[in-house]
């Protein structure tokens, strides 16, 4: 089912409805939606990523845990989805390319008006 996750044909919407269908089989008694089932594992997943961030910090605070915390861990592990790449450095790198260019941007522009202004005076 991960795959269909990853899909860029199928939406998460119907492989949730996909999964719902499949627990139905499984269990007649099942009474729940596609819409519910997603809205309860991002809620997991919320609740797992606040409480793995609290153990990486190291404070000697005692270790957290949540509901299904080691299944979420199984499923997610540290992917980078829950803890992105720290994207400062590079907004700081673009600024600072950004900074350059227009710099430069300016100097041409000062450049090419006063190479005007000799023209003219020829």
């Amino acid at each position: 089912m991960e795959s269909y996750f990853k899909s860029t044909t199928i939406t998460n919407k119907k492989v949730w409805e996909m999964i719902v269908s499949k627990l139905k089989k499984e269990n007649s008694l099942w009474d729940h939606t596609g819409q519910q089932c997603e809205d309860k594992f991002k809620d997991l997943r919320k609740h797992y990523a606040k409480a793995r961030d609290q153990n990486k910090k190291g404070s000697g605070l005692p270790i957290v845990t949540c509901k299904f915390y080691n299944e979420m861990y199984d499923a997610l592990g540290d992917k980078p989805a829950l803890k992105p790449v720290s994207i400062a450095s590079t907004l700081k790198k673009r600024n600072q390319l950004c900074t350059q260019d227009s710099s430069s941007a300016a100097s041409v522009l000062v450049g090419s008006s006063s190479e005007g202004d000799s023209e003219r005076a020829l």
